[in-house]
């Protein structure tokens, strides 16, 4: 009886060990030789999915940080965080738009793999433009030029916008530069306020543009 009891804890825990691992050959599909690499990708389209996605995840941490060290106020200078703002924003939009059938929503990305960046969210999804422009705290030489350039350029903007709109290129991506411009050049002139009607109005489309992706249209609401 001794020995088959002992037996019987043998058969019972082999049976336990089996157990385990069908349900691990369940979850990776096939037991993979002890030492072999793991992949996420099976084919050179899922490797390119999986490195832009990569690429998503850097440039919305890196965003965060810069953010973050523009705040602290003496860590950057104006010129140097619009500068690399810029090409991050840039480069957000490329990705997202590579991505937009892999992650349409990138806020739900974001909370997925466990990011918490809300001044990335917030300067890359619902601004769109670096802090300098939005709040027009930006100290680049520009601010010497006259203000009368800044209001040639405001119109001539402004007349580009019409005119997309009465040919009917109501792309984000044929709108959307026009009206960064336009918000840019406001800012540059001293005498309108943070709350200047058309600035604040300017900056709400240029958000609301910047959370499309490139080839969606606007259409007549």
């Amino acid at each position: 009886k001794m020995y088959g009891s002992e037996g019987d804890k043998k058969r019972r825990k082999k049976e336990a060990l089996e157990a385990k691992l069908r349900m691990v050959e369940m979850v990776v599909g096939a037991r993979e030789p002890v030492g072999r690499e793991m992949r996420l990708y099976s084919n050179n389209a899922e490797r390119q999915q999986y490195d832009t996605m990569a690429d998503l995840f850097s440039i919305i941490k890196a965003t965060e940080h810069l953010e973050k060290a523009y705040r602290k106020g003496d860590a950057l200078t104006d010129a140097v965080y619009e500068e690399n703002c810029n090409r991050l924003i840039r480069k957000f939009k490329d990705t997202r738009d590579t991505l937009k059938s892999t992650v349409p929503d990138v806020p739900r990305f974001m909370e997925e793999y466990k990011l918490n960046v809300p001044a990335a969210r917030r300067r890359l999804i619902e601004v769109g433009v670096p802090a300098t422009v939005e709040h027009g705290t930006s100290n680049t030489s520009q601010e010497k030029e006259k203000k009368s350039k800044y209001i040639a350029t405001v119109v001539a903007s402004f007349i580009t916008v019409m005119d997309s709109i009465k040919l009917n290129m109501v792309d984000v991506d044929q709108l959307s530069p026009s009206m960064v411009e336009i918000l840019e050049n406001l800012n540059k002139i001293d005498s309108l306020g943070p709350n200047f009607e058309g600035k604040v109005k300017v900056r709400d489309w240029v958000s609301r543009l910047n959370g499309m992706n490139a080839h969606e249209s606007l259409d007549e609401n």
